[in-house]
């Protein structure tokens, strides 16, 4: 049994990770020097972090026995302490089981390590929860990453915002949670760890995505019942839905990617359907819409690897959760070829015109095909580009009207439509 109010609440924010709701994993920011730290090791002996890291950079990985997503991330950490071997860095399980003896929590290793293999990382068992007190520490799984001055460079927690929302979902259905807390944390930590080199900042991102849909085709109040024309095909049908999912998958990957560089777009049309009638989403990436063309583009193919994808039905629902990692320096230079910048200007429209239905097509399909184009509001358009750019793509509009547009003054287009 744990004892002691630390403990207690510990192991409830490990069982309950939702209580933790809105909170901040610890009281930690990047950016701060790491105290002191002390504990001991796993035949009892005192033992503190400087003794165990030297004046190496450091990942400590706090977990728990009862904390199954903790002992999910020390697989993680094994399979890195093998990919950074030799280089200056000491992977530290800090233990937070204060109210376990310490050859129960010895016994849990040798066990595990048994069972998998050596762990190769170094233990630090906090026995009278001072670690979690000193750094603030309110939930785990949490990884603390350090460089070589002790000056933390990241925080990556189990926790996730939604996850609440998700669990809420798979107890309400009877499911299981897709994106279980600590999914992908490998590919996240290389993230963090490759930023540490000589070159300084982060080029890889790793970034954990979800989509879903029903069935394609006719629905009633019960449910899904026949596609368009009839047939209840129902396995024609998931493979349908399954490869729109995983375009879907792809394109919020990219958006991701793309915001953490600075260039937030609006992703696709993910609108859900109806309860009645007929609703065949399309692929994003299929015709000319602002994804297929950006994403060409960019060849964003060529730019991330799949970590992990997980992907269940619910009924006629599929639901799909993807961990890609992106190379963001790829990214970045593939922005530069195209023009790309990473903040937009806002430009204003002076549009002349003998109806006003035309101006109103001409945004629309302005928004249907730019990725340049972030939002409208009213007049004024949140562009990735200049003004030249965004008259140039007017121009090119496909619309059998007679469109001029020009650039005037500084942030100004002045757009002619008959």
């Amino acid at each position: 049994m744990i004892r002691g109010v630390a403990g207690w609440l510990l192991a409830l924010l490990v069982a309950f990770p939702a209580l933790a709701q809105e909170n901040a994993p610890a009281k930690l920011r990047v950016g701060d020097v790491l105290p002191p730290l002390a504990g001991v090791d796993l035949a009892g002996r005192p033992v503190t972090l400087k003794d165990l890291a030297g004046d190496g950079a450091v990942v400590l990985s706090f977990w728990s026995v009862h904390c199954r997503d903790c002992v999910r991330e020390l697989d993680d950490l094994r399979l890195v302490g093998r990919e950074f071997r030799g280089e200056d860095l000491t992977l530290v399980a800090v233990n937070t089981d204060s109210g376990l003896p310490v050859n129960r929590i010895a016994g849990f290793v040798r066990r595990y390590e048994a069972a998998r293999g050596p762990l190769g990382v170094a233990h630090l068992l906090d026995r009278d929860a001072a670690i979690l007190s000193s750094l603030g520490i309110r939930y785990i799984p949490l990884l603390v990453v350090a460089d070589r001055t002790g000056r933390i460079t990241a925080l990556v927690s189990g926790y996730r915002q939604g996850d609440r929302e998700r669990l809420g979902r798979a107890l309400e259905e009877g499911t299981v949670a897709l994106g279980a807390w600590g999914t992908g944390l490998r590919a996240r930590l290389l993230t963090l760890l490759r930023g540490q080199g000589a070159g300084g900042g982060v080029e890889w991102g790793s970034f954990r995505v979800e989509a879903e849909l029903p069935r394609f085709g006719l629905y009633d109040a019960s449910g899904w019942i026949a596609d368009p024309v009839g047939r209840a095909d129902v396995e024609a049908e998931s493979r349908r839905v399954e490869g729109v999912v995983a375009d879907r998958l792809r394109v919020a990957l990219a958006q991701e990617a793309l915001a953490s560089v600075g260039v937030r777009l609006p992703g696709p049309d993910t609108a859900a359907r109806a309860g009645e009638g007929i609703r065949v989403p399309e692929s994003p990436l299929m015709g000319d819409g602002r994804w297929a063309r950006l994403y060409t583009d960019l060849e964003f193919d060529r730019l991330y690897r799949e970590e992990d994808r997980q992907a269940l039905w619910t009924g006629d629902v599929y639901r799909a959760g993807m961990v890609g990692d992106v190379d963001l320096g790829k990214l970045r230079a593939k922005l530069k070829d195209l023009e790309l910048p990473t903040s937009p200007s806002t430009i204003r429209l002076e549009v002349v015109t003998d109806f006003d239905f035309k101006a109103r097509a001409v945004l629309e399909e302005l928004r249907r095909v730019s990725y340049r184009l972030q939002q409208v509001r009213g007049e004024d358009l949140i562009y990735y580009g200049t003004p030249e750019q965004l008259a140039a793509e007017i121009r090119g509009l496909s619309l059998g009207l007679r469109i001029f547009a020009e650039p005037q003054t500084e942030n100004r287009v002045r757009v002619e439509v008959f």
